[in-house]
């Protein structure tokens, strides 16, 4: 028998459909399969931890280039955290310390009031950082802002009444609050960058002081000459009006990193040189270099400003209304041998407190707690203010493997807190420990 070519190929092609329909109905049978699995996957998730469903973010997430190239990460869920405390242990002066394990590794700006917590996480330096609060009764973080990539948060406060950040950005920084009983968020202001100096690199980081309602912030215009307009200005929060407490319009000068408590105003003082550009000497082009630091206070009520110290290489300074405190030594940016230093402003009494391996110090409260490095390994002590006696709160030893002890935190009444981090194969843990100081 036989049969025609044109029937042959009608054959062959209904064949072949019929076979491409199978196939296509397989897949749609499988990608319908997994489409349910992770439905269910993440009905669960939400199910056990539905504090991750509302997770605000304040930037979009935006392909960005960093140092050898970007990891794109998307808006994502907070990592589940393991049930915390993950660790409780009494130090050799019988101290209650408490260790939370983090979603994500931390960075040194953190803060803590009550029993809330808030800490900005980043993993690895080309991601996006994010901003976390939980409460240290029931710990289920959550996230409250992503900044863009290559970004973190340079500063982070809590009060009662208000959560505020800076975010910065490519172009500029803006401050952030966020109301905590009706969850409301504020654009409180934005600096752009920009330096008297060689570089922004010359620059400190942007960091506000909170306390209260009253939120204080620096801002500087470079002008020609190495002139530079810089402020000090301050806001009570959520709409009072802006105004500055402390202005100067001098050549190769700007205020940084205010801190305030109890009515009083501390902050650094940055001052370089004005140095002139062969060739152009007639034509005044120059530049700022060679910055050394100041400490300065004022008191909010009656607008004295005093200079706490002004010896080179002095940090950022805390206080907490009646201590200021500060590092010593070869400091700019942050210390590393720094010695520790604080004054008392009711007495004017000025005694060294630690040294010289200070890297880092917070004072809240009535606790001054700091980071000392050096001898055999890494060490996080406290000084109760009001009667001097000192607590050893961790030491760990150097050593491959070892837990890395980091800065403190910004800490609450007698309540002091300080991040540490983990390698592990997997990848470095990050982790958040908190300690209780009884009246001594």
């Amino acid at each position: 028998m036989t049969v025609s070519r044109g029937k042959m190929e009608i054959f062959a092609t209904n064949f072949v459909m019929c076979r491409l329909n199978r196939v296509s109905r397989a897949i749609l049978v499988l990608a319908a399969a997994c489409l349910l699995t992770w439905a269910v996957n993440a009905t669960r998730v939400l199910a056990q931890h539905p504090h991750h469903r509302f997770l605000p973010r304040e930037h979009l997430s935006v392909p960005a280039t960093c140092g050898a190239g970007a990891d794109i990460v998307p808006a994502r869920m907070p990592d589940p955290a393991p049930p915390n405390p993950y660790r409780t242990y009494r130090t050799s002066q019988g101290i209650l310390v408490h260790l939370y394990r983090l979603p994500r590794e931390s960075t040194d700006a953190l803060a803590v009031n009550g029993n809330t917590l808030i800490w900005s996480s980043v993993q690895g330096s080309r991601q996006y950082p994010e901003l976390y609060e939980a409460d240290l009764r029931a710990f289920h973080p959550r996230i409250l802002a992503q900044g863009t990539a290559c970004n973190v948060f340079p500063s982070v406060h809590l009060s009662p009444n208000w959560i505020v950040w800076v975010s910065p950005t490519a172009q500029s920084q803006t401050v952030w609050a966020l109301d905590r009983r009706t969850g409301r968020r504020y654009r409180v202001a934005s600096q752009p960058f920009a330096a008297p100096c060689a570089g922004l690199a010359c620059m400190p980081p942007f960091e506000v002081g909170l306390s209260g309602n009253d939120l204080v912030w620096p801002t500087a215009l470079p002008e020609a000459r190495g002139m530079v307009r810089s402020s000090l200005l301050m806001r009570t929060l959520p709409n009072g009006s802006v105004h500055a407490v402390f202005s100067t319009d001098e050549q190769c000068a700007v205020q940084s990193s205010p801190q305030l408590a109890g009515g009083v105003l501390v902050w650094q003082r940055f001052r370089w040189t004005w140095k002139l550009v062969p060739g152009f000497t007639g034509r005044g082009q120059g530049y700022c270099d060679s910055a050394r630091t100041d400490v300065l206070a004022m008191n909010l009520r009656t607008r004295r400003v005093i200079i706490v110290n002004q010896k080179p290489g002095t940090s950022r300074p805390s206080t907490n209304g009646r201590y200021v405190s500060w590092e010593q030594g070869q400091c700019f940016l942050d210390c590393y041998a720094g010695t520790l230093f604080k004054l008392d402003l009711w007495t004017g009494l000025r005694t060294q407190v630690d040294g010289p391996m200070v890297k880092a110090q917070r004072m809240a409260g009535s606790m001054l707690v700091w980071h000392r490095e050096g001898g055999h390994g890494i060490t996080i002590e406290a000084q109760d203010l009001q009667t001097g006696r000192r607590y050893v709160l961790a030491h760990e030893p150097y050593g491959e493997g070892a837990p890395i002890l980091d800065l403190p935190g910004w800490g609450w009444g007698r309540r002091v807190i300080w991040a540490e981090r983990e390698f592990l194969p997997r990848g470095i843990v990050g982790y958040m420990a908190v300690a209780d100081i009884p009246p001594s």
